[in-house]
């Protein structure tokens, strides 16, 4: 498939967004999405389903970045984690302190670069999802230990014809995943951008664009985002995890992430 390999590249860069982004600095359209199934983040105070306080404050810091963002994460290519080398699909990264020292029940992790950047491709990292997880993080001043649960990885079904990244606008696209009742945050996170250029995916101007947080029930319609017509693809990321900070200025997140790629033709 022509777009297999840019959207391989894209989970390598996006390092699952929650370490790339920030929400408050995104430059994109805060405009509500009118669906009770979704939120943008940016309304998370103004209507969030059943979610806690507690369960708010760390769906933003899931969202949020620091000086270092650090992910131990699941990468899924439509729904589809690496069989053929488990290692390509499950890795650390992240730019660390000089100082920090990563402690995972796999081994200990920490700089060797001059740039601070750690890439570590791991198949064991597999054993972190769907399970409760505990971790030590440490600097040459204080260390802390950590234990949450990690969310069973996320994979949503490709949408359309086999062997095409088409779908149509006018009918029901139903995005379907495995719902996690474990899942301490309740919601998975979908961040989305679609543009005016029916190509190429990847280029045009963004028509719109969110960050949105939509219940861990396993369905949402992708079609209640795509209903302007100037809407000509879409390139999402769907992620689902938990994460902390550490000393102020680092976040460390362990996520799994499901990245597609759509062209939109108008349904008949």
């Amino acid at each position: 498939m022509k777009f297999n390999k840019i959207i391989l590249g894209l989970g390598v860069v996006l390092i699952a967004f929650t370490s790339c982004k920030d929400v408050v600095s995104l430059e994109l359209d805060t405009n509500s999405v009118e669906i009770p199934e979704a939120v943008s983040i940016y309304d998370l105070d103004l209507n969030s389903f059943d979610l806690t306080d507690a369960q708010k404050e760390r769906i933003i810091t899931l969202s949020s970045r620091k000086d270092f963002n650090i992910a131990l994460q699941a990468n899924g290519n439509w729904g589809t984690f690496s069989t053929a080398n488990s290692n390509d699909a499950y890795s650390l990264m992240g730019k660390f302190p000089e100082d920090l020292t990563v402690k995972l029940p796999m081994g200990d992790y920490s700089s060797t670069t001059s740039d601070n950047m750690v890439w570590v491709k791991e198949a064991e990292f597999e054993q972190a999802f769907g399970n409760n997880f505990s971790f030590t993080l440490e600097n040459s001043s204080t260390s802390e230990d950590f234990s949450f649960y990690v969310p069973k990885k996320l994979q949503i079904g490709k949408l359309g014809a086999p062997q095409s990244m088409t779908i149509q606008r006018n009918t029901t696209n139903l995005l379907k995943w495995e719902a996690d009742p474990n899942n301490e945050l309740g919601v998975i996170l979908i961040t989305y951008f679609s543009r005016n250029n029916a190509t190429d995916p990847l280029k045009g101007e963004i028509v719109k664009s969110d960050v949105l947080v939509i219940k861990d029930d396993g369905e949402f319609d992708l079609s209640s985002i795509i209903k302007d017509v100037n809407q000509k693809s879409i390139q999402f990321s769907a992620f689902r995890g938990n994460a902390v900070v550490f000393d102020e200025n680092v976040l460390f997140s362990v996520v799994s992430t499901d990245i597609h790629i759509y062209q939109i033709e108008e349904g008949e």
